[in-house]
């Protein structure tokens, strides 16, 4: 199961929302990353405002930390699962 926070609209604290959903496999090009700590900055801040438009629904937490979970086809240079990771998300 994946977890995420989640905005629907632009607004203060309360249009956050914890939402849960089932997991498929990783497409092309992509890796699966296990957060263990993810970071709230004033970019996520700015996009739950409004004050940066961003395309809705949109995940908050740009920047964190973890490991690899699932590896999709086409991923280099090789990665294995387990392998620890920090930084931000392109998407």
């Amino acid at each position: 199961m994946v977890s995420t926070v989640v905005i629907h609209e632009t607004g203060g604290p309360e249009v956050l929302r914890f939402e849960h959903s089932t997991a498929q496999a990783p497409g092309v090009g992509e890796v699966w990353l296990e957060q263990k700590a993810i970071g709230l900055n004033p970019l996520d801040l700015s996009q739950r405002s409004g004050a940066v438009l961003v395309p809705l629904p949109c995940g908050l937490g740009l920047e964190g930390a973890g490991q690899v979970t699932a590896i999709g086809p086409g991923v280099g240079p090789p990665i294995d699962q387990g392998t620890q990771h920090h930084g931000q998300q392109r998407q």
